[in-house]
């Protein structure tokens, strides 16, 4: 798609300056054998830093910016984006991968219904519910596990802990020649060393964990794209603009491009704005002429490229400025009776003032 048809598809605003009395369209651009002028008229504000959503989740999988909960998910992520960039990643999941299975895909190496490692189909035993763990009644000496099941049934016994039954601690409760009896931080019999100052002796009972749970394989291989494109509003804005600028299409914007699009071109941006930007002047204020028009395509670029969002949206004073800027430009210009005028306004909403 060439740029001047992508330019169409970002004019939201043509304010029509022409001194005669026909109302000039977009068309004009490229139509007129005076090159025209346009203003860029970017929107700031601090929603542009939102995905198009409406959130403020700006990583998406591709330059669509579609919704993704394939790849966009796991921690930080919802509704199909990231709160920050996410690489490819290797999961594993019992049968479909964007289904969870917190039947089959559980204990170490899983969370949330997958594991990052294959799992074959094995036998553990839980307190009660194979799918909850129960770090209270599943442990001890013969359970051979840590994580709330265990390898084989343990049946209701008394553990000792070195100060909370919870919490294992291969200090105070470690295996050692005397005291063989010890394992994962709990022992089945009451130790102390006078000497060491060791402590094994709060004692701990347990209702057992003798519910048998055989877990299918969780081997079924999953590969997550990657959720790191940069799907903020402004990104999809900059990128925009830099489509258009880049008129040849050869990932440079220099003076070729200018040549070839044959539209002088200026900038401007709202940027911070706490309340209406009412002092209708276009040099000062939140709202603000960057770059003036015939500026290089390459300095637009580079202005663009830098730009944060934050604040609120005063589009209609934005546009009186925007005219007041083309206006003051247009007086200079000798070539002014002939020579269409265009604001390209890039925004994501309606006037905040």
């Amino acid at each position: 798609m060439s740029a001047k048809i992508r330019i169409m598809a970002v004019l939201l605003v043509g304010l029509c300056l022409w001194g005669g009395t026909s109302r000039a369209d977009e068309t004009a651009l490229f139509t007129t054998s005076t090159a025209p002028d346009a203003l860029i008229l970017l929107d700031l504000s601090g929603s542009m830093a939102w995905n198009p959503a409406g959130d403020d989740l700006p990583y998406g999988s591709t330059d669509s910016c579609a919704v993704d909960a394939a790849n966009c998910s796991g921690t930080g992520c919802s509704g199909g984006f990231c709160g920050s960039s996410k690489s490819a990643v290797t999961f594993y999941a019992a049968a479909a991968c964007a289904t969870p299975d917190t039947t089959n895909c559980v204990g170490s190496n899983c969370s949330n219904g997958f594991c990052s490692t294959s799992k074959g189909a094995t036998t553990v035993y839980a307190h009660s519910a194979c799918s909850t763990p129960d770090i209270a009644n599943c442990r001890g000496t013969g359970c051979g596990r840590t994580d709330g099941f265990c390898n084989s049934a343990v049946s209701s016994a008394t553990y000792y802990a070195a100060s909370s039954c919870s919490t294992p601690d291969t200090y105070n409760c470690g295996y050692s020649e005397t005291w063989s009896d010890c394992a994962n931080g709990f022992c089945a019999s009451s130790h102390y060393s006078s000497r060491s100052g060791k402590s094994c002796t709060k004692a701990c009972t347990t209702t057992g964990c003798t519910t048998p749970c055989t877990t299918a394989t969780c081997s079924t291989h999953c590969t997550s794209g990657g959720c790191t494109k940069n799907c903020s509003r402004l990104a999809i804005a900059k990128r925009s603009v830099f489509n258009i600028l880049d008129d040849n299409n050869d990932g440079t914007i220099n003076a070729s491009d200018e040549t070839s699009l044959g539209v002088r071109l200026g900038y401007m941006r709202f940027y911070n704005c706490s309340d209406d930007d009412t002092g209708n002047s276009y040099t000062s204020g939140c709202n603000s002429l960057i770059r003036t028009i015939g500026s290089s395509y390459s300095s637009i670029n580079t202005s663009v490229s830098a730009e944060s969002a934050s604040g609120g949206t005063p589009l209609i004073s934005a546009l009186k400025e925007a005219k007041l800027a083309i206006d003051a430009h247009k007086a200079a210009d000798s070539a002014k009776d002939c020579r269409q005028k265009f604001v390209i306004l890039i925004s994501d909403g309606s006037d905040t003032y």
